[in-house]
């Protein structure tokens, strides 16, 4: 291995201080403008969010009139047409299916409990023709 004598040892220590103090020197410059780049890139964003909220309450807002008047004008047919029993029967239909079907969904023993009414049906249903033949 080649000696590295005073001087050149005293030229590579003064390089290696330059490069230090340079990388010190950018690190700190991209350090600032990085953090501004955020800054302004979460403020962009924001806005973006801000805009999208605001365009959703108002759809949400035309949504909700609009349902109101519909109410309004189905309520009023009802009422011309003396269906309103039939409605409210009808309602009621569709709430105990909704009903049914989000006990079926989060009910982990439906499938068994759906089985065995199956499988006593059967039962049942054999019993009462094996009464017959007889």
């Amino acid at each position: 291995m080649a000696e590295v004598n005073k001087r050149q040892y005293k030229d590579l220590d003064k390089r290696i201080t330059e490069i230090k103090n340079w990388m010190d020197e950018q690190k700190s410059d991209l350090s600032d403008r990085n953090l501004m780049n955020n800054f302004s890139f979460l403020i962009s964003v924001m806005e973006r969010y801000q805009d999208a909220m605001e365009s959703s309450k108002q759809q949400l807002n035309q949504m909700q009139q609009g349902i109101a008047e519909n109410f309004q004008v189905v309520e009023e047919f009802l009422e011309r047409t003396d269906g309103k029993e039939e409605w409210d029967k009808f309602l009621t239909e569709k709430r105990e299916e909704a009903q049914k079907k989000f006990e079926e969904e989060n009910d982990p023993n439906f499938k068994i409990k759906q089985e065995l009414a199956e499988a006593e049906a059967e039962a049942e249903e054999e019993s009462e023709d094996e009464g017959t033949e007889d």
